[in-house]
């Protein structure tokens, strides 16, 4: 886990600088153990879950939160079957409190894709794009089925019939299938034609030729449609050329940007995409748009990335909110037993393998030793065996008291609001691709 530094880390220092260590606690008579157990207790909120759907005091809690909120904010670790069940339920509540639009971490396009079919046919239709052999896998993590039924879900709650869906990411690899259809359907000349023919047949030999395609050759393609009457198309084209070049320290790392120079740009592009997104909606509805977040953690923390030298998604929504004299509200969502599907983010863990889930805050061992990585919430967890959910604020201000949690552990209580744990998770299933 890459060293993250949260803004509000930097006020909790302050606070040690001008307030001696543990004189609260000294106060209450209480060990620092015992004050950190006694606020846990104070803070933990029931959430009820079938394995379907989650209820009771805890989502509740959630959405009265989100109520309050412009925006509400999901980091999650992903494959896992659910954390998106879980979502559902809590944006069912947000959408009655007027939350018409889910921010998603897909590209534009694959959101407009995903929106068209669900309008079409809803969960049917879009599995049925979603396994067709020009789209599979071109929509990020809707090649799970539980994200895809969230997806639906989310678009069946929404009173809004167009514009739900708002995909922040950079184009998917997977997709590059999907947008030379897109060219092949719109060419106006005979070369752009078999300029696209040439490259759709490449596509179908090679296995992720999107990466393979090297910057000059795909500089080349695109530059056949220099002269198409469409600026749509031509933008499509560049976003490609965008995502390609993100791509480039996996794909050419000695040739590509750095890694560092990829996650800032990326995190760069989902701002603007978000601002985007933010001002059609105001110009279409004449109102703010109250919107539903899900991306994986790094991406949602209100922080400033040390090691990539960024600052998040998160970290801007919450800006973003603020400036317009709004708030946002950040969950992190994880499991802590069972089994999770590898995501392609997970080091040289097989994508297509499951493998243990276990929690990022630290082992679970009520005897452990803190110095060791012992989790902070250890002795609830070791005995609940259910899913927990723990309002994290009231823990801020005394960050201080507790040298016993690791600067990652006190990131995540200083970043997120509120830290929700499932036991006993499930790996995301995998859609198959129908035959051609």
């Amino acid at each position: 886990m890459p060293t993250v530094v949260f803004a509000r880390v930097v006020v909790s220092l302050f606070i040690v600088l001008l307030v001696p260590s543990a004189v609260s606690s000294q106060v209450e008579g209480m060990s620092a153990s015992e004050l950190f157990s006694k606020i846990l207790r104070e803070n933990v909120y029931e959430v009820t879950f079938d394995g379907n759907v989650a209820s009771g005091p805890g989502i509740e809690w959630l959405v009265a939160e989100g109520a309050a909120a412009q925006y509400f904010l999901i980091g999650e670790r992903h494959g896992l079957a659910e954390i998106p069940r879980i979502s559902s339920s809590i944006y069912r509540g947000l959408a009655k409190v007027g939350y018409d639009h889910a921010a998603l971490e897909f590209g534009p396009y694959a959101g407009q894709a995903v929106e068209a079919a669900l309008a079409e046919g809803s969960l049917a239709e879009l599995e049925r794009y979603l396994t067709d052999p020009v789209s599979f896998g071109s929509v990020a993590f809707l090649d799970w089925v539980e994200e895809a039924e969230m997806v639906a879900d989310i678009y069946t709650h929404s009173s809004a019939r167009k514009g739900v869906l708002w995909g922040l990411d950079q184009e998917f690899l997977g997709s590059f299938g999907v947008h030379l259809a897109y060219l092949a359907e719109h060419a106006e000349t005979e070369e752009q034609r078999q300029a696209v023919d040439a490259m759709q047949t490449r596509t179908q030999e090679v296995e992720h030729f999107f990466l393979r395609l090297s910057p000059d050759e795909l500089s080349e393609f695109a530059s056949r449609f220099t002269n198409h009457s469409s600026v749509e198309l031509k933008r499509r084209l560049a976003d490609l050329q965008f995502s390609h070049n993100l791509y480039g320290p996996w794909a050419r790392p000695k040739r590509g940007p750095s890694r560092a120079v990829s996650n800032v740009e990326r995190e760069e592009l989902m701002k603007r995409n978000f601002l985007q997104f933010v001002r059609a909606t105001r110009e279409s509805t004449g109102k703010d748009p109250k919107v539903f977040f899900k991306f994986g953690g790094f991406h949602a923390a209100p922080s400033i990335d040390s090691q990539f030298g960024r600052i998040t998604l998160g970290t801007f929504v919450e800006e973003f909110a603020k400036v317009e004299s709004g708030s946002a509200f950040n969950l992190f969502m994880e499991c802590y037993s069972g089994q999770r599907k590898g995501s392609g983010q997970d080091g040289n863990v097989d994508p297509s393998e499951a493998f243990e889930c276990a929690s990022g805050l630290g082992q679970i061992d009520p005897a452990g030793d803190w110095s060791e990585g012992r989790h902070p919430f250890s002795d609830y967890l070791d005995e609940a065996d259910e899913v927990l959910l723990v309002d994290l604020r009231p823990f801020r201000d005394r960050l201080d008291e507790f040298p016993f949690l690791s600067r990652d552990v006190q990131d995540v209580f200083a970043g997120f609001d509120a830290y929700l744990a499932i036991p006993n998770s499930t790996e995301s299933i995998e859609y198959e691709m129908t035959s051609r």
